[in-house]
């Protein structure tokens, strides 16, 4: 008997249509990843998961977007008292289900230019962050800076991932430790301390009590 396909508004189709394809990856891998087992997946015709997304690249780069969306919810959605710890613990947890997306997010170029433009929007967000100055008022110098701490990150996160996304707990002690040395300010909180791009952790009151014995 032939299963009959359930009646749904565009909006919603769409959506199961990209839970599906999630849901896919996150058994599948990208490899393995086509629009017909989508379908299959979601019980639809062959064709549906074209007519919403255009392409198999377009259907890989909603589902990749909808898990950034949840990772920079994770390190950005919060008070201004949440430290970096917390949040990055956020991030990991998003990865830990949806480790695939790490992967379409580091082959971004290859997979769609929109992808791609949502990623460096990622990482200038990030940056901003931290070292709290808008990437437009940063020197050149000052985003390639922002940007080495950014790889450095995206490279932890990579060999974590590798290795099964097992040992959370090391994994954040690294980064901290690695944003420290670079002078990452919210590692210790935004009152604490300010950042020159030198990497050096300078205290505001510090600075001016050594200006005013001048």
């Amino acid at each position: 008997m032939e299963t009959k396909i359930k009646r749904l508004a565009p909006e919603a189709r769409k959506a199961e249509l990209l839970q599906c394809a999630k849901n896919l990856l996150s058994r599948v891998g990208v490899s393995d990843f086509s629009l017909e087992a989508v379908a299959r997946e979601a019980n639809v015709a062959a064709t549906l998961p074209r007519h919403y997304f255009n392409s198999h690249a377009g259907l890989l780069m909603a589902a990749t977007v909808d898990v950034l969306r949840d990772v920079q919810a994770a390190l950005f959605d919060h008070d201004d008292h949440v430290d970096l710890h917390t949040r990055l613990e956020g991030c990991l947890t998003v990865l830990a289900v949806s480790p695939w997306a790490f992967g379409a997010y580091m082959r971004a170029a290859d997979i769609h230019p929109d992808l791609l433009d949502a990623v460096n929007t990622a990482r200038r967000r990030m940056a901003e962050y931290s070292f709290s100055t808008p990437w437009s008022e940063m020197s050149e110098a000052e985003q390639m800076y922002a940007l080495g701490w950014i790889g450095l990150v995206e490279s932890v996160i990579r060999e974590w991932i590798d290795r099964g996304c097992q040992q959370s707990a090391g994994t954040l002690g690294v980064l901290m430790r690695c944003g420290l040395s670079l002078g990452v300010h919210t590692v210790r909180g935004r009152s604490a301390s300010t950042v020159s791009f030198k990497g050096e952790m300078r205290n505001p009151s510090r600075s001016s009590s050594d200006q005013s014995s001048r």
